[in-house]
């Protein structure tokens, strides 16, 4: 990959007949919380002259632009400041990047590690980090790229795994379900959550419109249907003390929740009545 640069001042140019490694400099440096600005690319046909030389074939080029972060200029330039930092000259408060980040292993959160840190964990019941694979809490039948539709394979084979459950028998003094889709709730659990002296779980329904194959106008909906038919419930465990934080007035079917979704698309009359099943035997215990 062909690359050069300079410096002038403090500031510094990188150029580079490879876009994607422009691409990746960029995205690193804005890790780095370096000032970045876009790329500039531009292109030149075969035949154009280049150094006063025609090209023998077509070819771009680009660079980009950054440098380290300083003070804000808040007295000359208060807008621009504030723009990037509404805290800038602020005598109270300020913004700090994040300066220390941990690596504790790949898919922890569920599948290979259960510990003693606050856990709050968003539920998106696929791995998509890697690519949309199987997790241990895809629900029954559903379509994953690790479990596809075929002759020898309807979907997930086994139940999910019921995290809360798992986290309360560890003994931690609180662990809850939530969804976004009902933000009062959530909120009142992630307050609850972060007040606890030792270890929370938030276990908090997501859903995915890449993942569970929906039109992502349809989040909140979803979000909503999952608790309205008993696929979600929402409750709460406080010192082993078990409630219920949300009851619906008439559970609706679970075909509602499923037909929105291409992972369940597949689905025969006979495998939606397991899933319904296995659904009222779970919320008879909650006697909804």
């Amino acid at each position: 990959m062909l690359a050069d640069g300079y410096s002038t001042g403090g500031s510094h140019r990188c150029v580079s007949a490879s876009y994607e490694l422009l691409r990746r400099l960029r995205l690193l440096l804005q890790t780095l919380a370096f000032r970045v600005g876009k790329i500039h690319w531009q292109v030149r046909k075969k035949g154009e002259k280049c150094a006063k030389r025609p090209l023998l074939r077509d070819t771009g080029w680009g660079y980009i632009c950054f440098s380290e972060r300083g003070e804000p200029d808040v007295e000359n330039y208060p807008s621009q400041c504030r723009y990037r930092n509404f805290l800038a000259g602020n005598e109270y408060f300020t913004m700090e990047p994040i300066v220390g980040i941990e690596y504790v292993g790949k898919g922890q959160t569920i599948d290979l590690r259960v510990e003693g840190e606050h856990n709050f964990l968003a539920e998106g019941m696929v791995v998509h980090n890697t690519g949309i694979q199987r997790s241990g809490t895809t629900p029954l039948r559903a379509w994953t790229t690790t479990t596809p539709i075929g002759k020898k394979s309807r979907g997930e084979e086994r139940p999910k795994k019921d995290m809360v459950s798992i986290m309360v028998a560890h003994g931690i003094p609180y662990a809850a379900t939530a969804c976004v889709s009902f933000p009062d709730d959530f909120l009142q659990k992630a307050r609850k959550a972060a007040s606890m002296k030792g270890p929370s779980y938030l276990h908090v329904l997501c859903p995915c419109p890449t993942g569970w194959r929906f039109d992502s106008d349809k989040t909140i909906l979803l979000g909503r249907l999952a608790v309205l038919t008993g696929m979600w419930v929402l409750y709460e465990v406080e010192r082993g003390e078990r409630r219920l934080t949300f009851r619906p007035e008439k559970r609706l079917p679970v075909s509602e929740y499923l037909k929105l979704q291409g992972r369940f698309r597949h689905l025969t009359e006979q495998e939606v009545a397991e899933i319904q099943g296995a659904v009222d035997e779970a919320c008879r215990q909650w006697g909804i």
